[in-house]
């Protein structure tokens, strides 16, 4: 099938690259499907009926591939400010043969300033690569009104003292895949 001939050839580019750049920890390797590959798929449950996503903080391509795969027609933007990560993303996704996607190496907090960028997703999605508060304002300039942010957050995530009507259409997802 298409998933599993795509997915083949993520994970076979990504063990070839780490050899030669950190994308994942060593001890990750023999991890990689259940750790990064299910917890990607977990974002899932964030998405339908949407045109464009945009990952922010994309390095080894977590959760961004496995999106990507599951649903090629979306426009998606990877965004890596590590150039080696960035090549690598760039490379795997040329060598899957997906359409309409598009690699930035830069910061998210230049690339918001960039018009064509402003308001242009429907979902920014990001991997615990910062504090909740950094992921919220990195991704709220890209949003269209309607937009979403999906996080992937540690399962000790600490909610308090943010404002329940301000997260109503948010999703937190867990290691045990428990909606917050």
């Amino acid at each position: 099938s298409f998933v599993v001939e795509k997915t083949l050839i993520f994970l076979g580019e990504l063990d070839k690259w780490s050899a030669r750049i950190s994308l994942i920890s060593k001890g990750d390797q023999r991890h990689i499907l259940e750790r990064h590959f299910v917890e990607s798929l977990q974002y899932l449950k964030g998405i339908k009926d949407i045109n464009q996503l945009i990952d922010i903080g994309s390095g080894a391509g977590f959760p961004g591939i496995p999106l990507k795969i599951c649903f090629p027609e979306i426009k998606m933007v990877f965004v890596e400010s590590q150039r080696k990560r960035a090549g690598f993303l760039g490379s795997v996704l040329r060598i899957m043969s997906l359409k309409n996607y598009e690699v930035i190496y830069e910061r998210a907090e230049e690339l918001s300033s960039k018009k064509e960028y402003q308001q242009a997703f429907d979902v920014a999605t990001f991997r615990s690569v910062a504090s909740l508060d950094e992921c919220l304002s990195l991704g709220t300039p890209f949003l269209k009104k309607e937009g979403h942010i999906l996080i992937k957050k540690e399962p000790d995530f600490d909610s308090q003292g943010l404002d329940p009507m301000f997260f109503s259409e948010e999703f937190y997802f867990d290691a045990n895949d428990h909606r917050k």
